[in-house]
């Protein structure tokens, strides 16, 4: 991992650095400014050869790490400018283009690349806690609808976890990072996938790309809604720990909510017999019917 950083008050082209907010796989976040403006800054290592962690998950809850650095400064480059592609693609679609950030400036310097974001008053979802069942439900309905059109455009979302969608006071989501997206007509040219082993269901952790689709992120979204309820990543204990936590529902919607959950779930890909769409439908009709 990369340790050095750029120092508060120093310049990025012409944003002064105010901190260091957070770091990534491949990148390290800022707040910057410029004439008394805030600033999201995204800095991609600019090491020749870049290391990954590339993280597994052997029977649904034992997790072992591997490092590869075959990532090629070529290569992180060639993915920087996908991202910022992806991104500016998908805002440019209607019924999108308010759940997607968007890089307003590029900037090169010091052999690095730099992508500059308006500041948004909002946190990630796995920053936020104390959130009643009900809206947790709600957010990850308003998510799966997302997901739904982008999918709608022909991408995979790949990395679905609640630290990659933002969420402002008004309660508005937008996803922040595209770096791991694939093109769904491109899925069996894929060598591995660059995914959360939080979320990510087998065939995207093992790269089984014959059993890569749609259903791969909805896998994802049912995994990331587990995280919420019970504060934990996901593993094959999960449901149980869920079916605990709301034992003071009615048995109907228990039953209903676990079902959709073991549905989306299920390892064997031939056996996820609903889609993104029918998920949160399902989700929605329990949240209108009854009190969670």
């Amino acid at each position: 991992m990369r340790r050095q950083c750029c120092k508060s008050g120093s310049f990025v082209g012409k944003y002064r650095v105010i901190s260091l907010i957070s770091y990534g796989t491949s990148a390290l976040v800022y707040e910057v400014e410029y004439n008394d403006q805030r600033y999201i800054l995204k800095e991609f290592f600019p090491e020749g050869l870049h290391e990954r962690e590339i993280i597994t998950r052997k029977n649904g809850n034992y997790v072992k790490v591997k490092k590869s650095n075959f990532f090629l400064w070529k290569r992180v480059k060639f993915e920087f400018y996908r991202f910022i592609y992806i991104a500016r693609r998908l805002s440019c679609c209607d019924d999108l283009n308010k759940n997607m950030t968007v890089a307003i400036d590029v900037i090169w310097k010091n052999n690095t690349l730099y992508a500059v974001y308006p500041y948004e008053h909002c946190k990630d979802w796995k920053q936020i806690n104390g959130e009643s069942y009900e809206l947790i439900l709600k957010r990850c309905v308003d998510i799966a609808d997302i997901i739904r059109r982008i999918h709608k455009q022909g991408w995979l979302v790949v990395d679905i976890k609640s630290s990659n969608f933002l969420i402002d006071e008004s309660g508005d989501i937008k996803l922040c990072d595209f770096d791991s997206m694939v093109k769904i007509s491109q899925i069996k040219k894929q060598r591995f996938f660059k995914c959360s082993s939080e979320t990510a269901p087998s065939e995207l952790l093992y790269g089984d790309i014959e059993h890569v689709s749609e259903k791969s992120d909805l896998c994802s979204i049912a995994a990331m809604l587990c995280t919420k309820f019970t504060g934990k990543p996901y593993n094959n204990r999960s449901l149980n720990e869920i079916e605990t936590l709301i034992q003071s529902w009615n048995s109907s919607m228990k039953t209903e909510f676990l079902d959709v959950l073991y549905e989306a779930l299920d390892d064997n890909v031939d056996n996820r017999d609903i889609d993104v769409k029918e998920f949160g439908m399902r989700i929605r009709r329990l949240m209108r019917c009854n009190d969670v």
